[in-house]
């Protein structure tokens, strides 16, 4: 009796599909811990004494906004810090054109114009936010 192979190269399989998903929500977290840890470790580093924490220091108006995380190019050991937390944010998008290449390639249209539309949506979201 022959055996019918199912999972061919152009197939889609549930357990390839939530693999690549995983793999994705794996590495943006590794690389988010990464660099929030190591902006928090040079901070500790860098400031030296103690801080003074009886008065309320709002956040330095260069880190709020998305941008302001290429300032750890020069130097800021909280831009490092926040450029984790982008990489964080970031990596649901991420995830969702995975699964855009992975349907994609497998010849799935419906399943690819879904992930296209979502892809759209949060590109605009994060546009109209900035």
């Amino acid at each position: 009796m022959s055996r019918v192979a199912w999972d061919t190269p152009r197939t889609i399989t549930e357990s390839r599909l939530a693999s690549s998903a995983a793999s994705t929500l794996r590495a943006g977290v590794a690389v988010a811990a990464a660099l929030c840890a190591a902006g928090i470790v040079w901070s500790i580093i860098s400031r030296g004494p103690r801080p003074d924490l009886s008065a309320f220091e709002g956040q330095p108006e260069h880190l709020t906004a998305p941008a302001g995380a290429f300032s750890a190019m020069w130097g800021d050991p909280s831009a490092l810090a926040q450029a984790g937390l982008i990489v964080l944010i970031a990596t649901p998008m991420v995830r969702v054109l995975v699964w855009l290449g992975v349907f994609a390639r497998g010849r799935e249209a419906f399943y690819t114009g879904a992930c296209a539309v979502v892809a759209g949506l949060l590109t605009l979201a994060v546009l109209r936010g900035m």
